[in-house]
């Protein structure tokens, strides 16, 4: 009798142990595929800031002269506003790329 208790006790908890191991199916959606243009929306409500950093730079050789007045970065340049002034180094030596520049 004892056994018989056990050994249905024992059952009943291999197969809850098995019911709650099992994988449960995922939901998902499911819709008809047709041939078309990709549309693709985001509606949210946001705030933008729109800060636009430019690095400035030169490809040719030289040196740059003092900048009067001294500017930091993130500091406002205003529109054909001269931010510096380069003075070319003399090449070493002559060749096709510095003659281009």
């Amino acid at each position: 009798m004892k056994r018989t208790v056990g050994a249905t006790a024992l059952g009943v908890l291999a197969a809850a142990a098995v019911w709650f191991a099992w994988p449960r199916p995922i939901a998902v959606d499911l819709a008809t595929v047709t041939e078309g243009s990709m549309e693709v929306t985001i509606d949210d409500e946001a705030k933008t800031r729109v800060r636009h950093v430019y690095t400035v730079s030169a490809p040719i050789a030289g040196k740059v002269l003092r900048i009067s007045p001294p500017r930091h970065v993130g500091d406002q340049v205003a529109v054909d506003e001269t931010v510096a002034v380069m003075q070319p180094t003399v090449p070493s030596f002559h060749d096709a790329r510095t003659h281009e520049e």
